[in-house]
């Protein structure tokens, strides 16, 4: 996500869990540190969410919620056409802030949780409106017939001639390809990876879908991501895989000591110490064997 003075989006956690009067303006790449108890699972789950609206298609719920469809607002309006939907960035706003405190509970298995956020689009327009009308073009020597529908002043979404059964469809698409385009976001998926999931990826599919059916929260949405991320493809770049190989070379013959660029290092005999220092909760620990060769 590409960030200006005059572009960018702002998270206040005005009060959630045990953070008060909070705020931080989304990155790129950010990493949130601590000490135990100061609220980094529920920022993180909070950006988590936010960027599931931005890069997903979970902004299909906010007109859903407004009860727009295409289909039935088209058809209450002239054949020339005209304004299918209005709404405001403001609107959008405070349907989040409701949202990701519900998401962020959800995800903790804490239904009762309350809190209070505010979300800032800095930058995108004040007020949207959704227009229809019917286009005439001429393709291949015959003349075709589409539905359009626009969003202000952007390029238009052409349909097919009277298609129905859109539901909100145009709208959420139309409305996240300009949220994504204004913002610079190219990523089409966001991961959440909640602690102690080892033993969900070594689930065969259907054990894992067994869990699914049987649990909530971010441990359900883990497993629909995994099968996300399992059908992803990987992105080849020449010049990093160059990168890698040099690296690689250079760890193999002794140029690069891990000990410099680690942040903590523990001989073997302290094997505790650095369990302590990564988990909180030891119960979370999956035992295994430790084999040095």
């Amino acid at each position: 996500m590409t960030e200006t003075s005059n572009t960018f989006i702002e998270l206040h956690i005005e009060e959630l869990g045990p953070i008060h009067d909070s705020r931080i303006v989304l990155k790129p790449f950010m990493v949130f540190s601590g000490e135990s108890g100061t609220g980094k699972s529920y920022t993180a789950l909070l950006v988590h969410y936010l960027y599931k609206i931005l890069c997903e298609m979970e902004v299909a719920e906010f007109f859903k919620d407004l009860n727009a469809s295409f289909d039935k607002q088209k058809a209450q309006l002239p054949d020339e056409g005209g304004v299918l939907l209005e709404f405001t960035l403001n609107q959008f706003e405070e349907w989040l802030n409701e949202k990701a405190v519900r998401y962020v509970a959800d995800m903790l298995g804490n239904y009762t949780l309350k809190g209070r956020i505010h979300v800032h689009f800095e930058g995108p327009k004040a007020n949207y409106k959704f227009a229809y009308q019917k286009e005439v073009a001429e393709m291949n020597g015959e003349m075709m017939y589409f539905d359009t529908v626009t969003l202000n002043d952007l390029p238009p979404l052409r349909l097919p001639y009277r298609s129905s059964e859109w539901g909100n469809i145009p709208y959420h698409l139309l409305f996240n390809i300009y949220l994504k385009s204004f913002y610079q976001i190219h990523q089409r998926n966001t991961l959440l990876l909640p602690p102690s999931r080892g033993g969900l990826v070594c689930l065969t599919d259907t054990g894992r879908g067994n869990f699914q059916i049987s649990q909530g929260g971010m441990y359900n949405e883990f497993i629909s991501g995994l099968s996300n991320l399992k059908s992803a493809t990987p992105f080849k770049d020449e010049n990093a895989i160059g990168e890698y190989q040099t690296l690689s070379q250079s760890l193999i013959k002794g140029k690069i000591n891990i000990k410099d660029i680690v942040t903590d290092y523990f001989e073997l005999d302290n094997i505790q110490n650095a369990l302590d220092s990564c988990v909180k909760n030891k119960a979370d620990i999956v035992k295994g064997v430790i084999k040095v060769c």
